[in-house]
């Protein structure tokens, strides 16, 4: 009860988070925020209602080879014009030490490491998501591959949303986004991204959200 309860809640986090980040992104009014979890939910739902865990892996794969492909290419971009050692200097210029090693942060040190490894401990112990998939597997070896098959990928969804959050430090005056923190990598991103760039991060984010709702409604 407790995780399908956490699950609950944890999709919705997810949907609004997703939501926040397509809106601002695109240069959308806030106020469309609702609309917009609404149309992905509702997209969500007819193709995982109707085609259940078939659909979910199938789409799934899909979005993560669309998601892929825009990840790398634009963390590529970024490390071209931002620049490896400006983003660095931003970091260390705010955070001293501390940002980059959470044992002399002063907000972090041993409490946030222990959080964490117990956090992603959970994570594929326990997450939904993720134990659907592996209580699905037709045996053991077929389920050691799954875990062994995506630990590369669960770094990466680490890493490289913290680089483009870091490229936000480097690249936006203080100020800018206000309070609300969580909002300066999309709103970086809306004003560094060409065009045809813009177009292939909206879509992959869509592809990540969209396989994060349908993974959640299936489990």
């Amino acid at each position: 009860m407790v995780i399908v309860l956490g699950g609950l809640l944890n999709m919705g986090v997810f949907l609004r988070a997703g939501g926040e980040f397509l809106v601002t992104v695109c240069g959308f009014d806030p106020k469309y925020l609702e609309i917009a979890m609404t149309a992905l939910l509702v997209m969500v739902a007819v193709y995982t209602v109707l085609g259940g865990m078939l659909s979910v892996l199938i789409t799934d794969f899909l979005q993560f080879v669309v998601m892929s492909g825009g990840l790398i290419v634009v963390t590529i971009l970024i490390l071209a014009k931002v620049g490896w050692g400006r983003i660095v200097a931003a970091v260390a210029s705010h955070h001293g030490a501390g940002g980059f090693n959470p044992f002399v942060n002063p907000n972090m040190r041993w409490p946030y490491v222990l959080f964490n490894a117990f956090l992603n401990t959970a994570a594929v112990l326990t997450w939904q998501t993720v134990i659907s998939r592996v209580l699905a597997a037709k045996d053991s070896r077929t389920g050691l591959k799954v875990y062994k098959g995506t630990a590369f990928f669960f770094v990466c969804r680490f890493l490289v949303p913290g680089i483009w959050g870091m490229a936000a430090l480097a690249m936006l005056a203080p100020g800018v986004v206000g309070s609300n923190t969580s909002l300066a990598m999309p709103r970086f991103l809306s004003t560094f991204l060409p065009v045809g760039l813009m177009g292939l991060l909206v879509a992959a984010m869509l592809a990540a959200d969209m396989s994060t709702d349908s993974s959640y409604m299936l489990s």
